[in-house]
């Protein structure tokens, strides 16, 4: 049995070399650990058939594969919901505010109680963009420049091989859009939120509700936005962009 700071050293040597056995000796770095093999014939002791030690191993190996792609794949369906669900609520509240307009802004209509409610969800719908900001904003740098890496990547390859990583394209290439479309539609619809404040009609409110209305137009000015590593907005015009430079990449690299 290896120390850990025999198998830490044995990691950073492997790494170090550009082969691919160490590229074969990472991936059976999991079975290794729990006792087993591809390329031996003992298994913490004991003589076992290489066959066995093998499909031992593919088990291990997909089960980790499998893990994996659960994870990353319900951490990025739960953000594009949350971004879905997000513009959802604006949308709604939007349509809420022009609808205060019928009621000519008497006070025993409920203005004031209905402004007061919107006051407080888009507050709230402000502090959730924040905290997706917060949360999300260097994971989805990070996810941004791997996706656009792998499709650059999948472009550099000689065309026999297309088909083989198709899928790996086509998976980028979802979610590299559906980031971008969401967001894009989180900044429209706020946008939409900010331009029904002014058809509520305000003109027709009483004094105080007037100044209500002008402090949900102070909160609805504010730029609802998520950036990819605080740095890179993501919206429509960031994926046309990202498309428009891998095509010139894949131009010049292969013409």
């Amino acid at each position: 049995m290896k120390t850990p700071k025999s198998l830490l050293k044995n990691i950073q040597d492997n790494l170090k070399e550009a082969s691919v056995e160490s590229i074969l000796w990472c991936i059976n770095l999991t079975p290794r650990i729990a006792g087993f093999s591809i390329t031996s014939r003992r298994i913490s002791g004991i003589q076992v058939n290489t066959e066995i030690n093998k499909l031992v191993c593919r088990v291990i190996i997909l089960s980790q594969d499998a893990i994996m792609s659960v994870v990353v794949i319900n951490y990025q369906s739960l953000l594009l919901f949350l971004i879905a669900h997000t513009a959802a609520m604006f949308d709604l509240i939007a349509e809420e505010m022009k609808a205060l307009n019928i009621l000519e802004g008497l006070v025993d209509n409920g203005v004031k109680e209905k402004l007061a409610s919107l006051i407080k969800r888009h507050i709230l719908l402000l502090h959730i963009v924040q905290c997706l900001r917060d949360l999300y904003s260097l994971p989805l740098g990070i996810d941004f420049a791997a996706n656009a890496y792998c499709m650059c990547l999948f472009f550099s390859l000689p065309l026999e091989d297309w088909i083989s990583f198709a899928p790996v394209l086509g998976y980028c290439f979802l979610v590299f859009f559906l980031y971008c479309y969401l967001c894009q539609k989180l900044v429209d619809v706020s946008e939409v939120f900010e331009a029904s404040v002014y058809d509520c009609g305000w003109e027709n409110y009483v004094l105080s509700d007037r100044r209500s209305v002008l402090i949900v137009l102070l909160q609805a000015q504010q730029p609802v936005m998520i950036k990819a590593g605080n740095i890179v907005p993501v919206n429509i015009y960031t994926f046309a962009s990202a498309m428009q430079g891998i095509y010139k990449f894949v131009t010049a690299l292969k013409f």
